[in-house]
């Protein structure tokens, strides 16, 4: 199955995307399912689940903003609040959830989470492969990363508008391989910068 797992919804408030329209465009161009990241709430997550239909995987997460940078929380079910690195991961943790750092290392996002090895003990997860990232070589440092700790490898497109969703993301046999070291296949390409934007201009009308 493919997921791309980082899709934002109307429920972040640089997206006008609405739930409904998501899950139509995401099967459309051939997605198995989507992980939603809204920033800072679940809300957008729980509204695309409610609305997919049961073969369409749905996966509840939140993009969290730490002291360190932003981290997404998947497989949630309750609101994680921003606040200190370790004291989020904590919270992710303890609803079974996972733990990954979004675009780490990219020099041109403000929130971008630049981790060092020591913080490595703390996470699960690394994306890999964010189809925002203006730079190959800032995904590069994400997977040389991943594989120098062994942590869990994730993509996404960081869709903010329907044409970005399903340019990264994940291929599974199971929703579970996601939480599993190894299992998941990456696919990824890089958002057109026409795309973005398209993307920073729709927050204006």
């Amino acid at each position: 199955m493919r997921l791309d797992l980082h899709v934002h919804t109307s429920y972040s408030w640089d997206c006008k995307a609405s739930p409904a329209a998501i899950v139509e465009y995401a099967r459309k161009v051939g997605l198995d399912g989507i992980g939603v990241v809204d920033h800072g709430t679940i809300r957008g997550g729980i509204a695309v689940r409610k609305l997919a239909p049961p073969d369409f995987i749905v996966i509840v997460g939140s993009e969290i903003k730490t002291t360190r940078g932003e981290v997404m929380g998947y497989f949630l079910e309750e609101e994680v609040s921003g606040g200190e690195f370790r004291d989020v991961v904590a919270d992710i943790r303890a609803q079974g959830g996972i733990a990954v750092v979004s675009h780490p290392f990219d020099p041109f996002r403000p929130n971008s989470f630049s981790p060092r090895d020591e913080d490595a003990l703390y996470l699960d997860g690394v994306e890999v492969c964010n189809s925002r990232c203006l730079m190959s070589r800032t995904n590069k440092k994400a997977l040389k990363y991943a594989e120098r700790h062994g942590l869990i490898m994730t993509a996404g497109s960081d869709a903010h508008t329907l044409g970005e969703i399903g340019s990264a993301g994940v291929i599974v046999e199971d929703v579970d391989d996601i939480r599993k070291k190894g299992k998941a296949e990456i696919f990824c390409r890089q958002t057109p910068i026409a795309e973005l934007f398209k993307a920073r201009l729709s927050r204006f009308l």
